[in-house]
């Protein structure tokens, strides 16, 4: 590889390290949730937003050394295309490059199962505080807006 090529490949080498430890961050954050503990929760979160700060700097740098290798300082074509375009047959660096975007995938299925499990345990919560208010969650009605409402029927749990 040329000092070019080279300097670039570390810049994708960052960024795929970055992913890579996002997505670990992701599980972390995952088994925390399964363990409902609130502190865990909470530091993996912080742990993961760190991670997910350094890869936007890293993939800035990138993209600020790709718009100064351009001629014109502009990307026109898709990053896979621009990299086939300043660095051709350079089959290590798209490799890379399908890594990365492989990892970007995985970040983005884990965190959606993270986000449901956040979205179902929030379900939970809110029908127990119901219950412990005296309510019992009843069918939804739609208001005007187009948003559902949850309908309670009051009991009286005891009086003092």
């Amino acid at each position: 590889m040329t000092p070019q090529e080279q300097e670039f490949y570390a810049l994708l080498e960052t960024q795929a390290n970055c992913a890579e430890d996002i997505l670990n961050a992701l599980k972390t954050e995952k088994e925390n949730l399964r363990l409902l503990d609130p502190t865990e929760v909470t530091h993996s979160t912080q742990d993961k937003i760190g991670k997910i700060q350094a890869l936007e700097k890293s993939s800035s740098l990138c993209m600020n050394w790709l718009k100064q290798s351009s001629p014109n300082k502009e990307i026109t074509l898709n990053i896979r295309e621009y990299i086939q375009t300043i660095f051709p047959n350079n089959q290590v660096m798209l490799d890379l490059l399908d890594r990365i975007k492989t990892l970007a995938e995985a970040c983005q299925r884990q965190n959606e199962v993270n986000g449901g499990v956040v979205a179902l345990s929030q379900q939970y919560t809110e029908r127990a505080l119901a219950i412990l208010h005296g309510d019992t969650p009843g069918a939804k009605l739609y208001g005007k807006e187009g948003r559902a409402h949850q309908t309670y029927s009051p009991k009286t749990l005891g009086r003092v």
